[in-house]
């Protein structure tokens, strides 16, 4: 059996209203055998009733629990890559739950992460307020420049700290076998991942041409100033 070239990581908790979204939108580009994993978080609202409309009859969808008393975002992601590397996946998608595509291309983000040095491509991210494309101010800067970018740096954060952000972007599986996502990290584990490996000599590149919409949620971290 051809082993699949991308898979997804799909990071859920209480978004019966987005997560549809999600996965549809990876169906669409990535095409309807594509492997997704939902790494859910003790959602108590419809999330996993919603994931159900997507029955693995026709779909390979699978869930995973991380319980909210031991949850950290790396420790989700992990979970998530490593059942990406027990179906032998080349490259691994990670989508927000509340984020949909709208634009990509495969085969540019297969042919930028076979550049030698290449651990991941980050996508771009749209703010979407109710409905409403918003502008885009703190976080979303970083999401502005029309040119790819190798390694960007996180703007207005004097440190020079680089930027990636796992709510839209595609790793390679092998290097993260390498080197996981750190468990103990409340937040940011992106960036101290994507710094880690750029000061192992090897880079990631920001794609403008890849695009997400990444929804408002009244708890999102992403979300806690509204442009």
């Amino acid at each position: 059996m051809t082993q699949p070239e991308f898979g997804f990581v799909v990071r859920s908790r209480n978004e019966e209203r987005h997560i549809g979204y999600a996965i549809q939108s990876i169906l669409d580009t990535f095409g309807k055998k594509t492997p997704i994993v939902i790494v859910d978080n003790d959602s108590t609202d419809e999330t996993l009733k919603v994931v159900q409309l997507f029955p693995r009859k026709f779909y390979d969808i699978n869930v995973i629990n991380i319980p909210d008393t031991v949850y950290t975002p790396g420790r989700a992601l992990n979970a998530g890559v490593m059942y990406m590397t027990q179906r032998d996946v080349k490259f691994t998608g990670i989508l927000s739950s509340h984020c949909k595509i709208t634009q990509t291309d495969p085969k540019s983000i297969s042919k930028t992460l076979d550049e030698n040095g290449c651990f991941a491509v980050l996508g771009c991210q749209i703010p979407i307020y109710r409905g409403k494309k918003v502008t885009p101010r703190y976080v979303w800067t970083n999401f502005l420049s029309e040119e790819r970018v190798k390694n960007p740096l996180e703007i207005n954060n004097p440190e020079g700290r680089f930027f990636f952000h796992n709510a839209f972007s595609f790793i390679r599986t092998d290097v993260w076998q390498e080197l996981p996502f750190d468990e103990n990290l409340s937040g940011k584990e992106d960036r101290y991942w994507a710094a880690a490996l750029v000061e192992l000599g090897m880079h990631f590149v920001f794609d403008p041409n890849l695009r997400c919409h990444h929804f408002w949620t009244p708890n999102g971290a992403t979300w806690s100033c509204i442009g």
